[in-house]
């Protein structure tokens, strides 16, 4: 919740450093509180369609009738909600891969409902958005001036495995 206030408060004012250690932090959230929940919080590394449906080892979607959500996970939820709609021009993109990990566990977990799901998906969507506009420009946009530090380019190969993971998340 501290978090959240933070960000509903200032979080246009927030340094690069301070980006990275919030995306960690509700990297963290997300990620105990969904695995307490019954969810494999990251992909697994084998992926593969056995009969139009995804099968892997040990993959789980949480929505299981023997799991409760926390209490927590809906202001996780409403964090990754602002972070995506308010300031993505802010995330220094070394700090996107968290924040798609976090998204696309809650876009598998069925336990805060269908549409928490579904709006996930439309998350991912949103942050793949954001990085073709605000992280993939060559010259700042004139909307939004951002520190230098929170543009800092990915290396070619980073930022492609970065559009691969938002896909991965995406097929799942």
């Amino acid at each position: 919740e501290g978090l959240l206030a933070i960000l509903q408060a200032s979080g246009q004012e927030l340094q690069p450093a301070a980006w990275t250690a919030m995306l960690r932090l509700v990297t963290a959230a997300a990620r105990l509180e969904l695995e307490r929940a019954g969810l494999e919080f990251s992909l697994p590394k084998e992926l593969s369609m056995a009969g139009g449906r995804l099968v892997s080892a040990g993959l789980t979607d949480g929505g299981g009738p023997s799991r409760e959500a926390s209490s927590v996970l809906p202001t996780v939820f409403q964090v990754l909600e602002l972070l995506v709609h308010d300031f993505m021009e802010y995330v220094p993109p070394r700090s996107v891969p968290c924040l798609t990990d976090s998204i696309g566990a809650f876009a598998r977990f069925t336990g805060l409902g269908v549409n928490s799901s579904l709006t996930a998906v439309g998350f991912l969507w949103n942050v793949a958005d954001a990085l073709a506009r605000y992280h993939c420009a060559l010259v700042p946009t004139d909307i939004v001036e951002v520190d230098s530090a929170a543009r800092e380019a990915l290396p070619p190969d980073q930022f492609e495995q970065l559009w691969i993971q938002i896909f991965m998340h995406l097929r799942v």
